[in-house]
Parts: structure tokens; sequence; C-alpha cells
């Protein structure tokens, strides 16, 4: 792990070389495309594997030639709140991450995400139950898959005080908003022709899966950490270079 200051060289003294020589698959995360590892790297890349470019933003106008589920992982609760947590990070200061609003929003997204994925729904269902707090698929869904507690809870805020109800689920719609794009949204549902993006398989690969998203919290890169959280096994898959590209007032860091 390397933790450097803005422009002290981490893209080419230590990012681009070690996607170059990673043996393995690669995971590079960026908020830009010009002049930095995206395009420094992209060809040698397709030349050792297959390349996979996330896109929603348009960074670097990636053609939309994958797609991926966030939910693949969040059928247990744990993994629906690790999706939560992404959605969360994108949006809040870490300051304020631990406020009344922010958790009961949080929870009630992975109460959400929980029951989409059980019943293989994709993740854009999650904002028409938002939108209506009062249907009651995500509750019989929960039900059905033995997640009772979970249901209770979900029941206990929809029919809670309206006043209240109503400023966690407008937290949670916040949170989860970049599901209202369609160009955002068609990059984690179903597309036709569009292979679907598989980490158990990418970990063994020697493929390339690039990140793409806006500099700052929000928009797209909720979806980004999504994606990125798949699969913990990731993390230990041998030969595998990472790099998350930092923002204005971040460090980078390569591991």
């Amino acid at each position: 792990m390397a933790i450097m200051a803005p422009r002290f060289g981490k893209t080419t003294s230590l990012a681009i070389p070690s996607v170059l020589n990673a043996p393995g698959p690669v995971l590079l995360t960026s908020n830009k495309a010009a002049g930095d590892a995206f395009t420094a790297t992209y060809e040698a890349r397709a030349k050792a594997g297959r390349v996979w470019s996330m896109d929603p933003q348009q960074i670097a106008h990636a053609d939309r030639a994958m797609w991926c589920n966030p939910l693949a992982s969040a059928k247990t609760l744990d993994g629906a709140s690790r999706l939560a947590g992404h959605f969360l990070a994108a949006s809040v200061d870490a300051s304020q991450q631990g406020d009344f609003w922010s958790k009961a929003g949080s929870n009630i997204l992975s109460q959400l995400f929980l029951a989409a994925a059980l019943d293989e729904r994709p993740i854009t269902d999650v904002m028409q139950w938002l939108a209506f707090p009062a249907d009651r698929a995500p509750l019989d869904i929960l039900r059905d898959h033995d997640f009772a507690a979970v249901a209770a809870q979900l029941k206990g805020t929809v029919e809670g005080p309206p006043e209240t109800r109503d400023g966690i689920f407008e937290t949670a719609r916040q949170y989860a908003a970049a599901l209202l794009n369609a160009e955002i949204a068609a990059w984690v549902t179903p597309s036709e022709g569009a292979p679907e993006f598989r980490p158990e398989q990418f970990v063994t690969s020697t493929d390339t899966l690039f990140l793409l998203s806006k500099d700052g919290g929000g928009g797209a890169s909720g979806l980004d950490r999504g994606v990125r959280g798949r699969g913990d096994a990731r993390r230990h898959s041998p030969g595998r270079a990472r790099r998350r590209a930092a923002g204005p007032a971040d460090a980078g860091d390569l591991g």
C-alpha cells in the first residue's frame, strides 16, 4: 500500500507499472480517463485477457458491453447491509453516517435490497418500493424466505409515525437516486446481448475490470462501490494488482 499526496506520481510510478506487470486479474477504479492509468494500460491489458469497462457516467465514453448485478451478493442480511453501506458511503460524509436518518435510511435500503435479491428482481425495483412505502411486496418476500424479523422491522417503519417514515424513505431515496437514471441503471440490470460480469470467474482469470465514476460522493459511485465489493475472494486472488483512484483531497492506494 502506498499513501501519497495528489500529483506525487501515484499513477505513473506505481499504478501503471503494477497494472502492466500483473500476472493475474486487475481491478482499477478511476474518476478520469484522459492521461490516467485507464488509457495508459487498456491496450496492454486487452492482450492479457478480457477488458471489462463499467462507465455509467461516461467518463471514458466506453460502450456498454457488460452489466453487473450488485444484488448477487445481497441474498443475506450481511450482504444486503454491505451493499446499502456502499450507497451510504458514496452519499454522506463519514462524520454524518452515524446519525439517526443516515442509519435509518441505510437500514431501509438493506431490507429492500435483501427482498429484491431473494426474489431475483432487478435492483431498480427497489426505487419503486421506495416511492410507495405501502407496497407489501417486499414484506411478503421477506416472510416467504424466512426473514420474519427483517420483515417486522420494515413493517414497523412503514406503519410508524408518517413524518418519521417519510423522512426515512426520502433519505433512502436520495442514497439510491442514481438508479433513477436509466443510462446508469442499464449497467446494473440485465441487458440483451451484454454479458454479465461475474467476480467468481474474474478472480481466476487474467481479465481487467475498469470502474469509472465521477469524483465525489453520490452519482454512480455507490454502484461502483457495490460492484467492487462483490466477492471478497477477489482481495486474496494471487497476482492481482489494484489501484483505487484518489480524489483531489484524498490519498491513493495500491494494494
